[in-house]
């Protein structure tokens, strides 16, 4: 796991689907 992992992990959460990880 690292940082771009989490980030895109709490994006998830937060229903932010974000194409750009």
């Amino acid at each position: 796991i690292n940082f771009v992992n989490i980030a895109y992990m709490i994006a998830q959460s937060l229903g932010l689907d974000r194409g750009e990880w």
